[in-house]
């Protein structure tokens, strides 16, 4: 059973350290059973930002590609630099143009991936930030192994968090989770009638 995963890179910095941790957790992945994956990067995608409701469907640039991608997904790795306790610009126009998706992420597996200069210098804080954007989505949240299951990766410069044993081997445990629980529960949607599977009426 094949499974697809996409990492996205909310990093401005190209072959950064950001990009650096969700290529390892996509390698990690692509270990588990026939796992496919592709990598999107953020910094080299246009996408302009959300002005409400009424733009989603004037506007046209990147955004429709990307779409396109994560809804064919069983699985979604975002990868952020820590910026001042948060998420990156990059990553909060992303997440905020993801509207009309609404409904269709549920059940898929999320988990994200943070990278700054030092070890708890915000990384909480910008993960939580991702897992609540999953959350929206409806997506199933999961983390690394413990005692890795906080994905943060530490690096002053570009290629650094090679260094950090610890941020590296989280990578690879969150990425391998991702793909075994997307397995896991593709193989188990096969075996669950579609009348049992109630989606909810509410709209906002």
């Amino acid at each position: 059973m094949k499974t697809f995963i996409v990492g996205i890179v909310g990093s401005p910095t190209k072959g950064g350290n950001t990009e650096i941790l969700v290529r390892k957790a996509l390698s990690a992945a692509r270990d588990v059973g026939k796992t496919e994956t592709k990598l999107i990067l953020l910094s080299k995608a246009k996408i302009a930002p959300f002005t409400g409701r009424g733009s989603i469907s004037v506007i046209q640039d990147d955004m429709q590609a990307i779409i396109r991608e994560i809804e064919r997904a069983d699985g979604i790795i975002l990868g952020s630099p820590v910026y001042y306790g948060s998420v990156s610009a990059q990553l909060k126009t992303f997440m905020e143009r993801t509207l009309p998706l609404w409904k269709k992420l549920t059940d898929k597996v999320g988990a994200g991936i943070v990278a700054g200069d030092v070890h708890f210098g915000g990384h909480e804080l910008a993960l939580n930030e991702i897992r609540n954007f999953f959350l929206n989505h409806g997506l199933i949240v999961v983390s690394g192994e413990p005692p890795l299951w906080e994905t943060c990766g530490a690096g002053l410069n570009p290629g650094d968090v090679r260094k950090d044993r610890w941020g590296m081997e989280a990578a690879s445990a969150v990425g391998r989770r991702v793909a075994e629980i997307a397995m896991i529960l593709k193989a188990g949607w096969i075996l669950l009638e579609p009348s049992q599977r109630k989606a909810n009426s509410w709209s906002c």
